[in-house]
């Protein structure tokens, strides 16, 4: 059922990567240099980790993927937390998977 693909592919992948991209990376790297090369350098990680994380390469994932890591962290370093992050993240995931769900029924 949907609900469990969205469990399962939107709501924990989110959780989990804004924990450790944001919540340990992002925090690691802002102790030893400014925010913006923080942001930078994490976003980065996030994009190389979605390309290469696929069973196959993905290059044309990278950019967009970089800039969605570039909105997360910026959005972590602006609110002091990473839960709007992973509410962005999830809504993300999930509006991706929807859209891939119902293909037939919107063509």
């Amino acid at each position: 059922p949907l609900w469990w693909k969205l469990f399962a592919l939107a709501v924990i992948p989110a959780v989990c990567e804004e924990l450790f991209f944001r919540g340990f990376l992002l925090s690691a790297f802002r102790s030893g240099m400014s925010k913006w090369l923080a942001i930078a350098f994490t976003s980065v990680l996030f994009g190389l980790f979605h390309v290469v994380v696929q069973q196959s390469l993905f290059a044309e994932r990278f950019v967009p993927t970089c800039f969605l890591g570039v909105v997360l962290a910026f959005l972590c370093v602006r609110t002091g937390s990473i839960l709007p992050g992973m509410l962005l993240h999830v809504l993300h995931n999930g509006f991706l998977l929807s859209l891939s769900n119902f293909t037939e029924d919107l063509k």
